[in-house]
């Protein structure tokens, strides 16, 4: 019993000399610990973690205490932690540290404006978690009206915006040099509904206008400028919501790119719905992934002859579901075509690909639904996966000698297609590969197969007979069931 009455005194005692010397003063609402003397140096504090501090708080940079000023260099631990009310902080120059979990739990603590040297980013539990909830978070080296800027080594980024302004008008430069757009630097500006982007922006950082919904029309000057633009992600790119490309105050719906441009970059023309016609000049040598991602009015893309064009990226089309025709030119240089380059243009009904290519990627026509025929040519040695899954309306195809093999759940779906010819040089079937070919009568399957995958020709239910070669040696699970109709099918020995 006497342990147990010493141990509580103890604790007692402990507790008064915490209560009595839990910060050394207090100025505007704010409690500083004194770090040095010599050197007149504070770091903000808390009241015995008594989450008393709310609302939006403004940390000086220096304060003046019984007749010193000290420079406020610090955030010490656990300084906020569960201020439940806490809603911004305003951290000056002048700091250099914030302490372990100083901004934990502070859950309504939504916005951050940061005018120290340190890289605060939202969601992320450094320095004390002060931007893990928050909704907007501005590095700033100074302002520019409303805009923030933070320069490093060089380089200009416009980090944040703080007005409240529905239509903006972006500076045409800073410093009277060409800058960039951070990342996060408008997000949520939902209230923004349009936007002006200068020449003078040379790259925008991922997610810079996440959660802008209420955004319409993105104005430009220079059509050159806009397509030499680097985008970190898809709502890098303002158009992500917007829709409308604006020139020059005229709507784009019918784009000619400028035959000065080189690369149409990733994400350059992603989600914009007022276009309705492409033409790729010459000059151009590759189009980026997400190029023209749901660009959903789309219905032409034109390539020239003597096109330079050698790539065209992941998704590069993707989504654009009104678009009927590409025209490539047989003399183009195109080489490869993209995973889920065009990805569910459920209107293309035909394209030409040229003789240079030698790989499709993987789900390159996923769900082109009206396709009725495609001829690939001699120089492709690689088809992907689900490279014509749910291409419902195609009736047709002719795979080159130089395949290999068939890819997993290549033709899944094709529901209209009859008959294909399998070159010899075709080594597998993968998994799916013509699962729910249900209008498939017949195919060949040459000698060197040595392996048909999982439900290889399940649902097939118009397939009367087939032969397996004897180079075979493995069938996969259920590679003919649901197929109804096949009367008749010669299993060699050598399968185990």
């Amino acid at each position: 019993m006497r342990i147990k009455k010493l141990w509580l005194a103890t604790i007692a005692v402990l507790w008064c000399s915490m209560t009595v010397s839990a910060y050394d003063f207090e100025v505007g609402g704010i409690r500083y610990d004194i770090t040095s003397s010599t050197d007149l140096t504070v770091e903000v504090t808390s009241n015995n973690y008594s989450n008393d501090y709310s609302g939006a708080v403004e940390i000086p940079s220096t304060v003046t205490y019984n007749g010193n000023t000290y420079s406020v260099t610090g955030i010490g631990e656990a300084t906020f932690w569960a201020c439940s009310s806490l809603t911004s902080i305003t951290i000056p120059s002048s700091v250099t540290s914030i302490g372990y979990s100083a901004f934990y739990n502070c859950s309504s603590l939504k916005t951050v404006i940061n005018y120290s040297g340190l890289t605060i980013q939202k969601g992320s539990s450094d320095h004390g978690y002060v931007g893990y909830y928050a909704d907007k978070v501005v590095n700033v080296g100074e302002f520019a009206g409303d805009y923030a800027f933070k320069t490093k080594d060089g380089v200009h980024n416009l980090t944040g915006y703080i007005g409240d302004d529905t239509e903006l008008t972006l500076p045409t430069d800073y410093q009277g040099e060409n800058y960039q757009i951070g990342s996060s630097a408008f997000y949520n500006c939902s209230s923004l509904t349009s936007i002006t982007i200068p020449e003078g922006v040379t790259s925008i950082g991922n997610d810079a206008f996440d959660g802008c919904s209420s955004l319409t029309a993105v104005y430009i000057n220079s059509l050159e400028a806009w397509c030499n633009i680097d985008f970190g992600n898809s709502s890098a790119n303002p158009l992500c919501y917007a829709k409308n490309l604006y020139l020059n105050g005229e709507l784009v719906t019918e784009l000619t790119i400028p035959n000065t441009v080189t690369t149409v970059k990733d994400y350059a023309f992603d989600g914009c719905r007022s276009l309705t016609s492409i033409t790729i000049p010459e000059s151009v040598t590759s189009i980026g992934n997400y190029a023209f991602y749901n660009c959903s009015s789309l219905t032409t893309v034109t390539i020239p002859e003597n096109s330079q064009l050698t790539s065209i990226g992941e998704r590069a089309f993707s989504g654009c579901s009104s678009l009927t025709t590409v025209t490539i030119p047989e003399n183009s240089q195109l080489t490869s075509i993209g995973e889920e380059a065009f990805y569910q243009c459920s209107s293309l009904t035909s394209i030409t690909i040229p003789e240079g290519v030698t790989s499709i990627g993987e789900a390159t026509f996923w769900a082109c639904s009206s396709l009725t025929s495609i001829t690939i040519p001699e120089g492709v040695t690689s088809i992907g996966e689900a490279t014509f899954w749910a291409c419902s309306s195609l009736t047709s195809i002719t795979i080159p000698e130089g395949v290999t093999s068939i890819g997993e759940a290549t033709f899944w779906a094709c529901s209209s297609l009859t008959s294909i010819t399998i070159p010899e040089g075709v080594t597998s079937i993968g998994d799916g590969a013509f699962r729910n070919c249900s209008s498939l009568t017949s195919i060949t399957i040459p000698e060197g197969v040595t392996s048909i995958g999982r439900y290889a020709f399940l649902g097939c239910s118009s397939l009367t007979s087939i032969t397996i070669p004897s180079s075979v040696t493995s069938i996969g699970d259920d590679a003919f069931s649901g197929c109804s109709g096949l009367t008749s099918i010669t299993i060699p020995s050598s399968v185990t």
